[in-house]
């Protein structure tokens, strides 16, 4: 058996949760097979152990999975008590290697180097006022971010939020998906469209969902580009990208 414990906390920290008893779930599914798990959260502190048969387990999958389990709980205390919890799981330990691992914050889902985003920040920010459409799909990236299994309905919101731009300026007898894809260089936004509600669709019809790290990546990747282009798109007037900075975009997934 494999044998996992992660901790974490429950935010804010100044609205107390305890839960004295542990809460004890059994299940099967295809990233860890038959599962038993324990959670413990005291004065907001978790401690979430699992115990497994699946060999070939990938961390990041089970840290997602134990995050949603703590989310459920944390949800439905901020659902009895009015409260908004939020959920952080900071490490974990492999009790049968040994393995420590702490987890960053910071999610592999643009090319650029943090520096070089970094020292475009003023540059950029003049676009959220450019447009009401940026500040609600920079929200719902970063509630992507946040919220896993949820990643594909935020991204595909944020898909929606800003092709509601286009439609307002599209030339006449242009369709909007056609607009925004020439303007951004995005080669078939249909396309784009299609990969991003396949993620979306379930969850935004109110079915649950499981989403491997290895698909909310590739969804995270292209709303990230996607983002990217139209804040240039913005400051530089709503002129169409030059496609020589801007190639059409290929992904390996």
């Amino acid at each position: 058996m494999e044998h996992l414990t992660f901790f974490g906390k429950i935010v804010p920290e100044r609205a107390l949760l305890d839960i004295t008893a542990p809460t004890t779930i059994s299940y099967e599914d295809a990233y860890t097979g038959k599962t038993d798990v324990s959670l413990h959260i005291y004065v907001n502190q978790i401690v979430i152990d699992f115990k497994f048969s699946n060999k070939d387990f990938k961390l990041i999958d089970v840290k997602n999975t134990a995050e949603r389990i703590c989310r459920i709980v944390s949800d439905f205390s901020g659902y009895l008590y009015g409260i908004g919890y939020g959920v952080e799981i900071a490490s974990a330990i492999n009790h049968n290697t040994g393995e420590v691992r702490v987890f960053g914050i910071q999610l592999d889902v643009t090319h650029d180097s943090t520096e070089v985003r970094a020292t475009r920040f003023n540059e950029l920010l003049r676009a959220t006022a450019l447009s009401p459409f940026v500040a609600p799909a920079l929200s719902d990236l970063t509630a992507a971010i946040r919220v896993p299994e949820d990643t594909g309905v935020y991204c595909y919101r944020a898909f929606e939020t800003i092709l509601h731009d286009f439609d307002q300026c599209k030339p006449e007898g242009t369709g909007v998906l056609e607009h925004m894809g020439v303007a951004l260089n995005l080669g078939s936004a249909q396309r784009l469209k299609k990969f991003l509600g396949r993620h979306a669709g379930d969850r935004r019809h109110g079915k649950p969902v499981e989403i491997s790290w290895a698909a909310r990546k590739a969804v995270m990747k292209r709303a990230w580009l996607l983002m990217d282009r139209y804040l240039e798109y913005l400051i530089r007037n709503r002129e169409h990208l030059p496609e020589i900075e801007f190639p059409i975009p290929t992904f390996d997934d």
